[in-house]
């Protein structure tokens, strides 16, 4: 005969997770089991503690109940009431792996015991086992054990599971079973809404409950979750900014200057930024973005004159523009993402190259604020013949065709710090350039490493950068008749001050050197930078 359980539950009432539970009244024939007729003393005796025991329970004296129902049990541990309350006691007293072992104890003696099912589910729910505690309460349904409550913890469980839109389901179904229960489900729905990143729904479930009764716990708790809905970034974000530089080896101009027919220019450039993002698709953990950035340079000089004070060489005048898409998989211990994107560049506002990239990446926590990534990425560029005859007066030759199919992957580690404000990183790159033209094909392997250093709450930011850049390349250079090896060095060091909460200026500096083999490739470089950004 299955047990005769009757009690009542009090869900949580802090933002989804589980309270301790509500006293819970057991209420038993207590004639018919002092009145029992038992021919064993051991049995005899195991009811008089058990009794003893409801009683110390009832009166929330867990304690001393606990003590009673295990010497019951040690007279008479087949008693399924026996199990069943040491379950109970060992819930309320947060000891769930007792509870766990006695709840499945009671179910092997009384396997009709339905009700115990639904108990099981909420402590295993608490322990954080949540697919076992599917497996339970969804028997507990099945049997019609409170369904409305079944309902309302199935729901909590698919939430952490993350499962929002089934979750939105149970909790509809328990709240039309049990209306009781509707503030809390309404609560709850608005929060798998909130998992959803469907933030104008939660919002609407969120300001009702603060209608139907502003001084309920519920409405207490929405009223916070609203909050931190309004401090939640728009889907979008637009950057502009405008700047500054100055570059002292605009042309890069090897250090034997003997080498090529102009001197070293130095000159300064206007720069112009504009950078534009949009989430246009985010569900559950998929996310999806699209962006478009454009980039200006432009310099004080239009045309540089050659030694010879006739010749001219062209602007370097640069205008980039890039296209990306980037669809990503969000979990709270990695990300998987897809960069797509394309860019065309421009010089001296004439076509020079196109360029597709195609770039996946894993980023995964290692542990605590310890995060690891890998990546591969293939870039296809292609150079615009056109551009060397228009500027030149002739096609390049076969040789010197620098459109190539790019291929590279490596690793990063990053660490996060000062409330996630600093950043450190380090990252190792390989990769392989398999040009059209054959002194363009080489091998090349790439370290860097990385400081983002915060002060004043924020306020300030210091950063430092340092690359190192190994490239082999793969023929013998069709001119100067050996193979070439380039090791290129870059530093950067740049002070970001926030003007505005939406608005930065930031100087910078850079140092670049190129230690070639062959000595027109030779070269270095400073450039200093000043510049202003608005977000909007």
């Amino acid at each position: 005969m299955s047990l005769p359980y009757i009690y009542s539950i009090k869900f949580c009432s802090d933002k989804g997770e589980r309270k301790s539970v509500k006293k819970i009244s057991v209420f038993y024939l207590a004639a018919a089991l002092l009145c029992l007729f038992c021919g064993s003393a051991s049995v005899y005796a195991a009811d008089n503690f058990l009794e003893k025991g409801i009683a110390e329970f009832k009166n929330e004296n867990y304690e001393e109940a606990l003590e009673f129902f295990e010497k019951g049990y040690k007279e008479n541990p087949i008693d399924a009431r026996i199990t069943f309350f040491l379950g109970l006691t060992h819930r309320e007293m947060q000891n769930y792996s007792d509870a766990v072992r006695f709840f499945r104890q009671t179910l092997i003696l009384d396997p009709e015991a339905a009700e115990v099912k639904f108990l099981l589910a909420d402590v295993l729910f608490g322990m954080g086992k949540y697919k076992e505690a599917l497996d339970a309460v969804e028997y507990a349904i099945k049997k019609g054990v409170r369904s409305g409550q079944s309902n309302y913890l199935k729901g909590m469980i698919l939430l952490k599971l993350k499962k929002p839109a089934e979750a939105i389901q149970a909790f509809n179904k328990a709240k039309k079973l049990e209306p009781s229960l509707k503030q809390q489900a309404d609560f709850q729905i608005a929060s798998a809404y909130l998992q959803e990143k469907k933030f104008k729904k939660a919002k609407e479930i969120f300001k009702g409950l603060l209608t139907v009764d502003p001084t309920s716990d519920w409405a207490l708790f929405s009223k916070d979750y609203l909050e931190a809905i309004e401090k939640i970034p728009p889907p979008y974000r637009i950057n502009i900014g405008v700047g500054l530089q100055y570059d002292d080896n605009v042309l890069t101009n090897p250090i034997d200057e003997s080498l090529v027919d102009i001197e070293r220019k130095k000159d300064w450039k206007r720069i112009y930024s504009l950078f534009g993002e949009y989430t246009f698709y985010e569900k559950g953990p998929w996310n999806m973005k699209a962006s478009y950035s454009l980039n200006i340079a432009q310099h004080n000089k239009s045309n540089y004159t050659k030694k010879n004070e006739i010749d001219k060489v062209f602007s370097l005048d640069t205008v980039s523009h890039t296209f990306s898409i980037m669809p990503s998989y969000n979990t709270e211990k990695s990300i998987a993402s897809l960069l797509l994107s394309y860019n065309y560049l421009e010089v001296d506002y004439i076509k020079y190259e196109q360029s597709f990239t195609f770039n996946p990446s894993y980023t995964f926590v290692i542990k605590g604020n310890h995060l690891g990534q890998v990546f591969l990425k293939h870039r296809k560029d292609e150079f615009d013949r056109g551009w060397n005859y228009r500027k030149f007066g002739g096609y390049q030759s076969q040789e010197e065709d620098r459109d190539a199919n790019n291929l590279s992957g490596g690793t990063g580690y990053f660490y996060t710090f000062s409330k996630g404000y600093g950043l450190f990183n380090i990252r190792a790159e390989a990769e392989y350039n398999d040009a059209d033209g054959a002194n363009w094909d080489y091998a090349g392997v790439k370290g860097a490493t990385g400081l983002l250093y915060p002060f004043f709450d924020n306020k300030l930011r210091a950063n430092i950068y340092l690359e190192a850049y190994h490239q082999r390349y793969q023929n013998s250079h069709t001119i100067y008749r050996i193979q070439r090896r380039d090791d290129t060095i870059t530093a950067q060091a740049s002070l970001t001050y926030v003007v505005l909460k939406p608005m930065d200026i930031t100087m910078g500096y850079a140092h670049i050197k190129d230690n070639s083999n062959i000595k027109v490739y030779k070269y270095k470089k400073n450039i200093y930078t000043i510049s202003l950004e608005y977000r909007f």
